[in-house]
């Protein structure tokens, strides 16, 4: 039999790496950019051009918009370059604030960038059915901002539409990931859930509340609305609490006791009179075994079918809670009443 020859791995790693290699040789050999030209240019000495020509406003290499998480009224351009009339404009990045929503109706701002690759913005004319401004001359359109009426760095009702056309339609977007839809003014967009709203009622008192969260489907919305909508899809609302000076809360007090209960059955449940105990309250039962062996002790409501008893051992004591019916009973267990004790304690009073 003949001997095998050695082979040595690294050979068989080398040839797949020059079959990798020119492959990739067979495609280009180097990409290059002029201006607004890409050129690629293939192994076999031909090229292919990009023209960007076609393209007099652009924005190129990664010259992003941004919106401010804090304050939703303030957009940033990162660093990158940008095309203004055929022109190749350095972008070194800056922010901008726009102004406040108007008080009634909402307005489309336009984010531009200018020949001198700084972030500014041409603010909108507020109307029910806002348009987008047009870009100036020797600027280009890089986004478009929905601003709700009432806007500002609190209430942050402000979405951005990061976009390279001339087109105001579409979804705008917030930093917090909420979105709206506006179709060229056919359709406004739904405005953000009362949820979102300041927790001060703009009325005549000034009274606060706790926001109320809206079902599907209301038109109405308003901070102190009844539970139900009287429109006729019927909605549920989150009933808004009024803070302001509420005393609804019960107020609850203790009473302390110690009075030993009359049991009159051995084992097994039956009704006694608690001493002093008010009428339908939660009270608390002690119960001592004070002999030898161990016995069975319990307490529960009047009605209550539960077995609430526990074994407990000699010279120690059981504390469970229970509720009297409107006659001030509760139901009682004890194994042997000539050497077990049953004790209320204390209620809990409304």
């Amino acid at each position: 039999m003949g001997v095998l020859p050695n082979i040595d791995p690294t050979d068989l790693w080398g040839a797949a790496v020059a079959k990798i290699n020119g492959a990739i040789d067979a495609i280009f050999t180097s990409v290059a950019r002029a201006g607004k030209t890409i050129t690629f240019s293939l192994s076999d000495g031909s090229t292919i051009q990009v023209d960007n020509q076609a393209a007099p406003n652009s924005i190129i290499n990664e010259a992003v918009i941004s919106q401010n998480g804090i304050d939703q009224r303030k957009f940033t351009i990162s660093a990158g370059n940008v095309v203004i009339d055929n022109n190749d404009i350095s972008v070194a990045g800056n922010t901008v604030t726009l102004g406040n929503g108007d008080p009634t109706n909402p307005r489309i701002d336009a984010l531009i960038v200018d020949n001198l690759g700084v972030l500014g913005f041409v603010a909108g004319t507020p109307n029910a059915n806002p348009v987008g401004p047009t870009a100036p001359a020797n600027t280009v359109l890089v986004g478009y901002v929905y601003v709700e009426p009432g806007a500002t760095d609190v209430l942050k009702n402000i979405y951005l539409r990061p976009l390279y056309n001339n087109l105001e339609n579409g979804t705008y977007f917030k930093e917090s990931g909420e979105s709206v839809i506006f179709n060229g003014g056919a359709l406004q967009p739904e405005p953000p859930d009362k949820a979102s709203q300041l927790e001060v009622d703009t009325g005549t008192n000034n009274d606060k509340f706790v926001t109320p969260l809206t079902y599907a489907g209301s038109t109405t919305k308003t901070a102190s609305q009844a539970e139900t909508d009287a429109g006729t899809n019927d909605t549920k609302y989150v009933t808004p609490l009024k803070l302001a000076n509420f005393t609804g809360f019960p107020v609850l007090n203790y009473s302390e006791s110690f009075t030993s209960l009359a049991l009159t059955i051995n084992s097994a449940w039956h009704t006694v009179t608690v001493p002093g105990a008010p009428a339908n309250s939660v009270i608390q039962i002690v119960m001592e075994n004070n002999n030898t062996p161990s016995r069975f002790l319990g307490c529960r409501e009047v009605g209550s079918i539960l077995d609430r008893r526990l074994n407990v051992e000699t010279n120690t004591s059981l504390t469970m809670i229970t509720k009297t019916n409107g006659a001030g009973e509760i139901q009682v267990y004890s194994e042997n009443r000539a050497t077990t004790e049953h004790y209320y304690t204390g209620a809990l009073n409304l």
